[in-house]
């Protein structure tokens, strides 16, 4: 995640440098708790998603995120990019939308065909497994549904909380991922893809 390109889009509304815990860029208007929620749900995020990879890992090492690039999660207005250094608030791109369009529209039967998609799959809110293509025995599948299902719980509560706390309205919610150095796993709350992370790069630009 480069910083120095969020810094210069005219789409950023804020960036927080974790660390020193400084503001580097914020629109008027949000509020103080803003700033504290952000730093902390971005840097326990950022934690979690370490823990799911590295312990995906040695489960599997079936499609490896390990190590993390960045992470995001999207609503419809706006969307939240975070790795160890930095966390940035910004308008959510047209691409991002269309990404998580095709994943929620697409029957898996053909999202699993696109050249840049390695897996895919579809999980209930309760996490039961509804269906999967890709290279998965019967334990992994709901290791990685798990850990699906446990980020789409996460960014819903966490979408609740932000609306609150910002007076930004996080609805309605469109999905998250994470972008590791080989693959990024993608979720459409209920729909997922793990992606090619040098093919998705085109949504994040």
């Amino acid at each position: 995640m480069r910083f120095e390109d969020f810094l210069k889009h005219p789409d950023t509304m804020f960036i927080l440098d974790k660390e020193s815990k400084k503001v580097l860029l914020s629109l008027e208007g949000l509020p103080k708790d803003h700033e504290r929620f952000i730093h902390s749900m971005s840097l326990i995020n950022y934690n979690i998603a370490l823990l799911e990879a590295e312990g995906w890992k040695f489960i599997s090492g079936k499609y490896d995120i390990i190590p993390i690039d960045f992470c995001s999660a999207s609503s419809e207005k706006y969307s939240i990019f975070f790795d160890d250094k930095y966390t940035v608030l910004v308008k959510t791109s047209d691409k991002l939308k269309d990404l998580y369009k095709k994943i929620k529209e697409t029957p898996l039967d053909k999202l699993i065909l696109e050249e840049s998609v390695e897996a895919a799959g579809s999980v209930s809110e309760y996490g039961d497994i509804i269906d999967y293509k890709g290279d998965f025995t019967d334990e992994e599948i709901k290791i990685f549904d798990s850990i699906v299902n446990t980020n789409d719980i996460l960014f819903k509560l966490q979408a609740d909380m932000l609306s609150v706390v910002s007076g930004l309205i996080w609805y309605p919610l469109l999905g998250w991922f994470i972008k590791g150095k080989e693959h990024t796993l993608c979720s459409s709350l209920g729909k997922w893809a793990v992606i090619k992370s040098e093919s998705f790069r085109e949504y994040i630009r």
